[in-house]
């Protein structure tokens, strides 16, 4: 259909390979990996006129793109990465202190323009320092990760469920009012 456009509105048109990886499925060898993948490409299509100025034929330049789009697909995959991996917590998988800071500033923005209320609800381990003292940092780890994972399980995907530091964490409950906030909480203490 693409090359039918093209011979109908006698212009040139274009393929990239970020918006359709490929038009013909040529394989492409990698020497280095010694595999073979469909290749990427980028194509122009070119109608081409006759002596008498009618279109009767189309060429087709196909330009192997396949190393550049590789590297731009492992590039963007490893961005997303970063930026998910910079905004976690390493022990817990929660949002870190500054993405959570970060995520109630933009709250409190954005309550100044609408009417509504959201909570903040932060709690801490009793007796944390006890459980590391007694029975020893991995333990204290391992329930510092089991009580992000009932966190987890409680909460809302819009909350922002975070760690403040050492055994003590935060939840970002955006629409929420006190009300709602007491008794969400109250549903976590009992998990916990």
């Amino acid at each position: 259909t693409k090359l039918k456009t093209s011979a109908d509105l006698e212009t040139r048109s274009f393929s990239s390979w970020e918006n359709r990886p490929y038009l013909f499925k040529f394989n492409n060898f990698s020497p280095v990996s010694n595999s073979s993948n469909l290749m990427f490409q980028d194509i122009v299509i070119t109608p081409l006129r006759s002596l008498s100025g009618e279109i009767s034929h189309i060429a087709i330049q196909i330009n192997d793109v396949s190393e550049t789009a590789r590297n731009r697909i492992h590039l963007r995959e490893t961005n997303q990465h970063l930026s998910e991996i910079s905004r976690k917590d390493g022990l817990t998988g929660l949002f870190n202190r500054a993405f959570w800071e970060q995520s109630l500033k933009d709250e409190f923005a954005q309550l100044k323009v609408i009417e509504g209320a959201s909570s903040l609800v932060i709690f801490d381990i009793d007796h944390f320092k006890k459980v590391n003292d007694t029975y020893g940092h991995h333990t204290g780890d391992e329930v510092i990760r089991r009580t992000s994972s009932l966190l987890r399980k409680t909460a809302r995907s819009s909350d922002v469920c975070g760690r403040f530091g050492g055994e003590e964490f935060t939840v970002l409950l955006p629409h929420t009012n006190q009300e709602q906030a007491c008794y969400f909480a109250e549903r976590l203490r009992k998990r916990i």
